[in-house]
């Protein structure tokens, strides 16, 4: 029986060639070349095409692409047409649709249609919808906050005019160049629960703590202020989670110092590593070893002299034994310093 297939060696093409086509290309060369092999075997074409799963007009059609194009040939074209639509829209109708995008950023199309009908503009609800999606590829107004955006148990997840993603592979190497900070939920008594703000500096393994009725956004910023008046270095970069009380005047207090805030991605606990660590010492060697006072003012003094133990008299183990403050005296002591705020922790 006589098959009218490619010639031998057809495909036999260069590795560069292959490398060069798309994936669509080169799966229609592989088809191709099942194609021809199952016709070489006895198969006829009607049944190799069948078994393949592709019309065969449409392997003729790819062969012949093949032969007179290369394997160029086999690119899917694009499927434009010559000749689009030309936009009829009004700059009123624009100017419109852009204003009240601008007073209803969550609105989608819909809604502003309905708007656009009640100010007398005739349209269609796609033309409002292109009309918006033209102006946010030009960069006139923003994509919707509520596309996208919505997190675990539907909350909203905006923007942050300072925040930014944790880039991953960022090695501090002085102190102050990476500070992590966490809240710890702490219970005194039954119906008692208080919310203890943890920052620890990635490479001394400094720690400072403070104790809040709750965790918000104010409090955050008032342990912001403690920590830069009563850390030994200056503070470059703090990572936190995805906390609300880590949001607003945190955010905010922290643009105002010019200090960069880094946040991790959510259920990331791993990407804390140095402060859920710390969280777990303060838990289980302070709280659940003494008896502490339930009311907020004693218990700040007691967590201030805590936070001295650690930090002057609690050895380290990831630092070879010493405590924080040996090991920035021996290894980073033109980092420290010498100010009168701190001369009364000095030991």
């Amino acid at each position: 029986m006589r098959v009218f297939g490619l010639q031998r060696g057809f495909y036999q093409l260069s590795r560069m060639d292959i490398q060069e086509l798309s994936p669509v290309a080169k799966e229609r060369l592989r088809l191709l070349k099942l194609w021809d092999a199952l016709r070489q075997k006895g198969t006829n074409s009607f049944e190799a095409a069948e078994l393949l799963g592709v019309p065969r007009s449409t392997l003729y059609r790819w062969k012949k692409k093949l032969r007179e194009e290369g394997p160029r040939g086999l690119e899917p074209k694009s499927r434009r047409p010559r000749r689009v639509r030309e936009r009829r829209w009004s700059p009123e109708l624009i100017r419109a649709i852009k204003e009240l995008r601008e007073m209803f950023p969550c609105w989608g199309k819909e809604k502003i249609w309905v708007l656009l009908k009640r100010l007398g503009f005739e349209t269609s609800v796609s033309t409002c919808g292109r009309i918006i999606s033209w102006l946010i590829r030009r960069g006139e107004i923003r994509p919707s906050v509520l596309k996208g955006t919505r997190g675990k148990r539907g909350a909203l997840r905006f923007k942050r005019p300072w925040a930014i993603r944790w880039p991953r592979g960022f090695k501090p190497r002085e102190p102050g160049d990476l500070v992590e900070v966490d809240t710890l939920s702490v219970t005194l008594s039954p119906g008692r629960v208080i919310k203890q703000f943890t920052a620890r500096d990635v490479v001394s393994g400094w720690n400072v703590l403070e104790v809040f009725s709750s965790a918000s956004s104010y409090c955050g910023k008032r342990f912001l202020q403690g920590l830069f008046s009563s850390v030994p270095f200056r503070v470059k970069a703090i990572k936190v989670d995805g906390g609300s009380e880590f949001y607003g005047e945190f955010e905010e207090e922290c643009q105002r110092r010019g200090v960069r805030l880094y946040v991790v991605p959510p259920r990331s606990p791993e990407e804390q590593g140095y402060v859920e660590r710390a969280q777990g010492i303060h838990r289980y060697e302070f709280y659940e070893s003494y008896d502490l006072p339930l009311e907020l003012g004693e218990l700040r003094q007691v967590v201030r002299e805590w936070e001295w133990i650690c930090n002057f008299l609690r050895p380290s183990r990831p630092l070879g034994g010493k405590t924080p403050w040996e090991y920035l005296m021996e290894n980073h002591r033109e980092a420290v310093s010498f100010d009168a705020k701190l001369s009364h922790m000095i030991p």
